[in-house]
């Protein structure tokens, strides 16, 4: 278990402790409490309210994960995500994962590059992590246009920044990674070597990239044109599906031809829909109705009512599988014995989700066993009879069809 969690630190990059990144409140105050991984950490001013993220450059956004105390209620966190300071409207899915802490991961499906997040009613925050990706690179297959002396190509992917691949000099040298399958990648990092391990040179100047599919075909291409030669080049992907990214050195001089030379090749991306882990080589549970977390493989339970697109279905209208899976995701989790963990703490509250569910079954979603034992759960907290098969709550019916 030890060995899993220092991999996974070795493999995966959270963005809200990448260089670069500076984290703010609303008040004046030590936040090491939001990035140390500890759950138990938690925000102790009730007057610090607003979270605010900015990046020194742009990055893909996939997901983020927000952990927040026992007592939050989940659905008062609100997030923006902005480019060059400037807030634009997103497509976003809630996911309310089943944890200790109440907990929401948030996905987003983006036309743009992110420089920005802020989160606001942040008084119970305990803990967020925004994923960077896992480095699919290290260790993976990859070959070079040629080798100088002992610079072997497998360099570039060992994890070991004081090692180095070289290519000789030619017209067009390259390196080549091969990932065993397509991942959505959407960042490539170079680490440069220096010459003499002092001067750094332009080795990579005006360098192109180029990602390709499973089946050869060109997914992205870049070339750079920074005038300056950098230590460290960072390229932004849209987040494309590929499996091999070719890094090609370009700059010619009358004296000499290009060599590719790097320190580390770095390839992060998020696994295919449906997969997770290291190697994204492991299927989500079929028992997750709506998806797994990337890390774990554990089922988000619930997706919002705006993804679900099932409020407003009239009866007599069939919902389309997908609804109905995402229906009963909410039922089992608003259902769930730790459903007053979720603020379903007042008539009210439960009255309303007891609206949800009859429309969800008018509609033919199938309310599983765990559901209805729930229910009783809930019901003996409030003190109503839980051996009734009729019973009725704020005006809102249940009948025995819900046994």
């Amino acid at each position: 278990m030890v060995l899993k969690k220092v991999l996974k630190f070795i493999f995966t990059e959270d963005l809200a402790t990448i260089d670069g990144v500076k984290i703010t409140t609303n008040v004046k105050q030590n936040i090491q409490w939001l990035t140390d991984r500890d759950h138990q950490t938690c925000n102790n001013d009730r007057n610090s309210h607003t979270v605010t993220i900015v990046w020194d450059a742009e990055y893909w956004f996939t997901w983020m994960r927000i952990v927040l105390k026992q007592s939050a209620h989940l659905k008062s966190i609100d997030i923006q995500l902005n480019q060059h300071f400037t807030s634009q409207m997103l497509n976003c899915s809630k996911f309310i994962l089943n944890t200790s802490n109440p907990t929401l991961e948030i996905h987003c499906s983006l036309e743009f590059f992110v420089r920005q997040i802020t989160i606001t009613a942040a008084a119970d925050l305990c803990d967020i992590y925004i994923s960077g990706g896992v480095n699919f690179a290290l260790k993976q297959m990859v070959a070079m246009s040629s080798v100088a002396k002992n610079y072997y190509a497998t360099n570039a992917v060992d994890g070991d920044l004081n090692t180095a691949s070289i290519t000789r000099r030619e017209k067009r040298p390259y390196l080549l990674v091969t990932l065993p399958e397509p991942r959505l990648v959407n960042r490539v990092v170079l680490h440069c070597r220096k010459y003499n391990d002092q001067t750094l040179r332009d080795y990579l100047k005006y360098f192109e990239l180029k990602g390709l599919d499973e089946n050869n075909c060109t997914q992205f291409s870049y070339k750079d044109n920074n005038t300056a030669p950098l230590y460290i080049y960072t390229v932004g992907i849209a987040g494309k599906k590929m499996n091999k990214i070719f890094v090609y050195a370009t700059e010619v001089t009358k004296t000499r031809d290009p060599t590719v030379t790097l320190r580390e090749v770095e390839i992060y991306g998020e696994c295919l829909p449906g997969t997770w882990g290291l190697s994204c080589n492991q299927s989500c549970p079929t028992k997750c109705p709506v998806s797994c977390t990337q890390e774990d493989g554990l089922c988000n339970l619930l997706r919002e009512e705006s993804e679900c697109n099932v409020k407003g279905k009239g009866e007599g209208r069939e919902l389309s599988p997908q609804q109905k899976l995402c229906a009963a995701s909410q039922l089992e989790t608003l259902f769930h014995k730790n459903a007053l963990s979720l603020n379903v703490t007042d008539i009210k509250s439960i009255a309303s989700v007891a609206d949800t569910m009859e429309h969800f079954v008018d509609n033919g979603v199938k309310v599983s066993k765990n559901v209805t034992n729930s229910i009783v759960d809930i019901l003996s907290a409030f003190g109503n009879k839980a051996s009734d098969p009729d019973f009725i709550i704020d005006d809102t019916t249940f009948d025995g069809r819900f046994k």
